[in-house]
């Protein structure tokens, strides 16, 4: 097979969904021919084409426009419709809904390829007024549609598809779960993590990693994090490591330093990609408080890592996660100062680490999934 991958990231950009696409095509680019149609990774860049793993990624030139509220940038990519064409794949899979409009459609069709979705983005809700109402407007008018104008339609939980997929096109969704590279993302020991990291052998240190958008409900764990030193739950040496980009960066410092946090919170931006899975083993837990989210790939990784997860029971996450994660509230502060005080007396650990291990590798498995998508874009082809 011929597959183009179209989402407006790609590896080395370290999103939740760059990362599910990267595991999965570095598969499948194992046994068919795999393009990447992307932006640049800086803006005014130039047309450029990579090799990674494989995989053929074109890189074309951007124009970033960035709109107050959104929780990232609108991408204009130049050129995509002729890029498109040019490309000539049999299958063209988009995962960002958000990013392609009828003159990529119509390029699709003009070479008598099949389209394929996966919902990675659900219809937010319970974030805030504007977001809400402007992704149902956008659906309404569009999302939907395009949902509809595809041959092939997945999503990564039942929650994703279930609160997105028009309901006259659920009969004909399929759910693949996203994957772990459990290889890379295990427990190392929190001594070797911390001192290959630079990071305080001793302090008890909450980990969160995500960008830095209201959606995010990163503003509710700082919060949490400070009030759990002021009970004496966590130590005074205690830290906060938030790991991310995004608008609300410069919001949560400044309530970091006007709680008094400046030393026990740390916000971290373009980090070293295999010093992530250091960041997991270095941390006494993973605190994952999102207002809503799809599937919720960081929390899988944490426990792949062998660290206890603290999470919103919002979206997909408890399709992820299950029984293995403490579960809050979305936007309890008390919530999440009630899970850390359980953690801490339980000494901060997975108790049945093997039960959990053997949960990811069963059900998270990305040559399993990958198999699930191959069967899944043969089966289009055929009709």
């Amino acid at each position: 097979m011929d597959i183009c991958v179209l989402n407006p990231f790609f590896y080395p950009y370290n999103g939740g969904t760059e990362r599910v696409l990267y595991s999965l095509y570095t598969q499948l680019a194992k046994k068919h021919n795999v393009t990447v149609i992307s932006a640049s990774l800086k803006r005014n860049q130039k047309r450029r084409v990579d090799n990674v793993n494989g995989i053929k990624v074109v890189r074309l030139s951007t124009r970033y426009l960035d709109i107050q509220g959104l929780p990232m940038p609108f991408l204009k990519m130049n050129g995509i419709a002729e890029e498109i064409k040019r490309t000539g794949a049999d299958i063209y899979h988009i995962n960002n809904r958000y990013q392609y409009f009828l003159g990529e459609i119509k390029a699709i069709r003009s070479v008598n390829a099949k389209l394929a979705i996966t919902i990675h983005n659900s219809l937010p809700r319970n974030i805030d007024r504007f977001t809400d109402s402007g992704g149902l407007i956008f659906d309404k008018t569009w999302g939907s549609r395009l949902i509809g104008m595809s041959d092939l339609i997945t999503a990564v939980s039942k929650d994703a598809a279930r609160t997105t997929v028009p309901k006259k096109h659920l009969h004909r969704t399929k759910i693949i779960l996203n994957g772990v590279d459990y290889n890379e993302f295990k427990p190392r020991g929190r001594k070797l993590a911390r001192r290959k990291l630079g990071l305080n052998g001793n302090a008890k240190i909450i980990l969160n990693t995500a960008r830095f958008v209201q959606q995010k409900g990163q503003t509710y764990l700082l919060e949490a994090f400070g009030d759990a030193i002021s009970r004496g739950i966590l130590d005074d040496d205690s830290e906060l490591i938030m790991i991310g980009k995004g608008p609300l960066k410069a919001y949560l410092q400044t309530e970091a330093d006007r709680r008094g946090l400046h030393a026990n919170v740390t916000l971290l931006s373009d980090i070293n990609e295999k010093s992530l899975p250091y960041y997991y083993n270095a941390a006494n837990a993973f605190v994952f408080p999102s207002l809503y989210e799809p599937a919720g790939l960081a929390g899988l990784e944490a426990l792949s890592s062998g660290i206890p997860v603290i999470a919103s029971r919002a979206g997909g996450i408890p399709e992820m996660l299950k029984e293995h994660a403490i579960y809050v509230k979305p936007r309890s502060k008390n919530g999440i100062v009630s899970a850390l005080k359980k953690l801490s007396s339980a000494g901060w650990e997975i108790h049945d680490t093997e039960r959990v291990m053997d949960f990811v590798h069963r059900e998270h498995d990305w040559r399993e999934i990958t198999k699930e998508y191959e069967t899944s874009f043969q089966k289009i082809l055929k009709y």
